[in-house]
């Protein structure tokens, strides 16, 4: 079954919060919201690369109030960095 994938690069913050790509993927009836965030507390930044927020569109799922797909999330992948001169520590 082929996909369908749109990525766009933004850099936007809302307090310690940080999204720098989101887009839109479609694959096998399910639509996904895919985000890259970061938080950033004091020395200490956590990423997580291809958040997402899916939609299943399986078995008649559909828009509609009565018939909406349970969302489900995931992540590609997750990076934690402690950065505070001299010391500097990333996963």
């Amino acid at each position: 079954m082929s996909s369908v994938a749109v990525n766009g690069i933004i850099w936007t913050s809302m307090g310690p919060f940080f999204i720098t790509n989101i887009g839109l993927r479609f694959s096998s009836s399910v639509l996904s919201v895919c985000f890259d965030v970061s938080v950033a507390i004091g020395s200490i930044q956590t990423v997580m690369e291809g958040f997402s927020i899916d939609l299943d569109f399986f078995n008649g799922k559909d828009l509609s109030p009565d018939n909406f797909p349970i969302p489900s999330v995931s992540t590609s992948g997750l990076a934690v960095a402690f950065n505070q001169s001299p010391l500097t520590i990333t996963t």
